[in-house]
């Protein structure tokens, strides 16, 4: 290496270390402080090396995490108010402009919402496809509404038999003698489980 090239890395090297030296001093923050140097965040990182955090597996009460929500909403807030004095806006005007972005956006999507299924309409295959299964919905509609018609229908006749008194009477005394019937057997099962059951015992 020449020595003119050799001073020359010499020199880059210096300057740079120079340069990270006055980044690595403390720069005055916003609230009125200063900022940590490399050197500072390392001997802190070393002292608190091997340390259990003062809140771990603690869980913030509802006053603490409401505190940090208002805190929150209002760094946003602030935020916020900051964007619209830049834009020289209010905030009526930004809700109104934002909005009518919106309908804006909202009329170019079903813009081309319908040029795209223009363009599908006009392809036979997918015209037909469409058109099947609208007929097929259709069938099954009309069917639903002739099947709710008819049980509407069979609905009302059935009332209206069952006003008629001897029509009424037929029924509740067939409903009757039906009961009676199912108590007898079932009197006449228990009896001969009864009766087995004795037997068995006596043999």
């Amino acid at each position: 290496m020449a020595i003119d090239e050799e001073a020359g890395l010499v020199g880059k090297t210096r300057k740079k270390k120079v340069e990270n030296d006055d980044d690595d001093v403390p720069q005055p923050t916003a609230n009125g402080g200063y900022s940590h140097t490399k050197n500072t965040r390392a001997k802190i990182s070393a002292a608190n090396k091997g340390k259990t955090r003062w809140n771990k597996g603690k869980p913030r009460s509802p006053d603490v995490k409401a505190r940090i929500a208002a805190g929150v909403r209002a760094n946003y807030r602030k935020v916020f108010l900051k964007k619209l004095e830049d834009m020289g806006l209010t905030e009526e005007e930004y809700n109104a402009q934002n909005k009518e972005e919106k309908q804006i956006m909202m009329v170019d999507k079903r813009k081309k919402i319908s040029e795209t299924m223009k363009r599908k309409w006009q392809d036979p295959i997918f015209r037909e496809k469409r058109l099947s299964s609208i007929r097929k919905s259709a069938k099954i509609q009309e069917k639903q509404i002739i099947e709710a018609d008819h049980r509407k229908n069979i609905s009302e006749a059935m009332k209206r038999k069952w006003q008629d008194p001897s029509y009424r009477e037929k029924n509740l005394s067939s409903m009757r003698k039906a009961a009676e019937s199912r108590k007898v057997e079932e009197s006449s099962k228990k009896s001969r489980i009864s009766t087995t059951g004795a037997t068995t015992k006596i043999t």
